[in-house]
């Protein structure tokens, strides 16, 4: 009779084993696909994040634009200048530094207004919702 619960107390044993070792590889995939699901949301975010870093620095560039260019009665300066010309140069799109140097290189009145509604419309069309 003792050899029977030794082989019932072994089997009980090889039975438990075998019911970690199922419990531990469904926490296994388990946790495997919430850390595919947080490496995805992670990509979602970065992208949001780069949206908005890329939305603030068009703005700040209209804002200094609307602020030195279109608000301004006299002649820009030269400090001025090169603050536009850093901020449009930090937008890193060869799209509206070429509008930016077609605005720059316009010598006559109508040839300014229709460069500068170009550019405006151009950074309007750039921002990201």
């Amino acid at each position: 009779m003792a050899f029977n619960l030794r082989e019932l107390f072994f089997r009980h044993k090889q039975l438990f084993s075998y019911l970690v070792i199922i419990f531990l590889l469904f926490g296994i995939i388990f946790l495997g696909i919430q850390s595919y699901f947080f490496k995805s949301q992670e990509k979602i975010c970065e992208q949001g994040i780069q949206t908005q870093n890329g939305n603030a620095k068009i703005a700040s560039f209209l804002n200094l634009f609307i602020e030195k260019v279109l608000q301004s009665s006299a002649d820009i300066s030269f400090e001025d200048r090169l603050k536009l010309e850093n901020a449009v140069r930090d937008l890193n799109d060869s799209e509206i530094l070429s509008l930016w140097e077609t605005f720059t290189q316009a010598t006559t009145a109508d040839e300014v207004q229709a460069d500068c509604k170009n550019l405006l419309q151009a950074l309007a069309k750039k921002l990201k919702y």
